[in-house]
């Protein structure tokens, strides 16, 4: 089971006091050792004001009212401290793209005649998974290599090929993707820049003679272009924080009777919480291969109510 924690937002103390539940607060006749349970609180050495956090465990809500009326906090000289319950949340992250021109990069010819592209990440810059190729050309195949680069060792993180092949259909792709890595520069390798595009158009002659054609010779025309590269942009996934929702920890339940209403097909189960702020049930079955409505209601004065939630199992 999982439920909400709330948590206990208070200054420095060191005991925390709750009433037993089976004793009123009004019954003078009890013993207080009976009646109050204790619980210390192990803080390690502080030496200025602050304000710490204590979550309320299962025990504590076992014992405590239903509205915490009988829960006190004591510091070391047995004074009762102000304290504060509130939900215990946690934070919810998504992953937002953050897309960067890489600003400056060194290029040089390789020994092989392949263009070679050497850049690094800025101070503030998230570690990147992908690397953009801008380019204007259209209808090329180039094999690129990137390779990432700590002090005197060399890694290579990608070896792949960028293409556009508008010629026979709209399909181009001129990302590289970058493996998780914690290195702060890179080299890409573009092998071969100058690229052969080959004209549509083809160029037909014919030699004719007083008996008809006497040859035929066809050329196509093939024009050689540098591979030109506009810019280098980066892609991060950025984890982003968008709300908060209540933490969920696990709560151990204990399972009462448990009926087989066989006329009305359904079977009833008592779960006892011991007053633990329940938001989440989860049931363990050995059974497959099934398919239940299931609702949850609360039990007053040993009536079910109206069900709270509904749901599938």
């Amino acid at each position: 089971m999982k439920c909400k924690l709330p948590v206990i937002v208070l200054p420095l103390m060191w005991v925390l006091c709750f009433m037993h539940a089976a004793v009123s607060a009004d019954d003078s006749a009890a013993d207080p050792e009976q009646r109050w349970q204790t619980r210390p609180i192990e803080l390690e050495s502080i030496g200025e004001t602050t304000l710490i956090r204590v979550p309320l465990d299962a025990e504590v809500y076992r014992h405590l009212a239903e509205d915490r009326h009988d829960l006190r906090v004591f510091n070391s000289q047995q004074q009762e401290t102000a304290y504060v319950v509130r939900r215990r949340e946690t934070p919810e992250f998504r992953d937002v793209e953050r897309r960067w021109t890489i600003p400056k990069a060194a290029l040089s010819p390789g020994p092989d005649q392949e263009l070679v592209i050497e850049f690094m990440l800025d101070k503030d810059d998230p570690v990147p998974s992908e690397l953009k190729l801008d380019t204007p050309l259209r209808d090329f195949e180039q094999s690129v290599t990137l390779v990432g680069i700590t002090g005197d060792e060399e890694q290579e993180l990608a070896r792949t090929v960028i293409y556009d092949y508008h010629r026979f259909m709209d399909v181009r792709n001129t990302t590289i993707k970058i493996p998780a890595t914690s290195v702060r520069t890179y080299r890409l390798t573009v092998a071969s820049p100058t690229s052969e595009q080959e004209s549509m158009l083809l160029e037909l002659t014919r030699q004719l003679s007083t008996q008809g054609e006497a040859g035929r010779q066809e050329k196509v025309q093939v024009t050689r272009r540098p591979f030109r590269i506009d810019r280098l942009e980066l892609m991060a996934l950025v984890p982003q924080r968008e709300t908060r929702s209540p933490a969920l920890v696990p709560y151990e339940v204990t399972l009462g009777d448990i009926t087989h209403d066989a006329d009305h097909k359904q079977t009833l189960v008592d779960v006892i919480a011991h007053r633990a702020p329940v938001s989440r049930l989860t049931f363990a079955s050995s059974s497959r291969n099934f398919s239940r409505r299931a609702a949850v209601h609360v039990l007053e004065e040993e009536e079910a109510g109206p069900p709270i939630v509904r749901g599938q199992l």
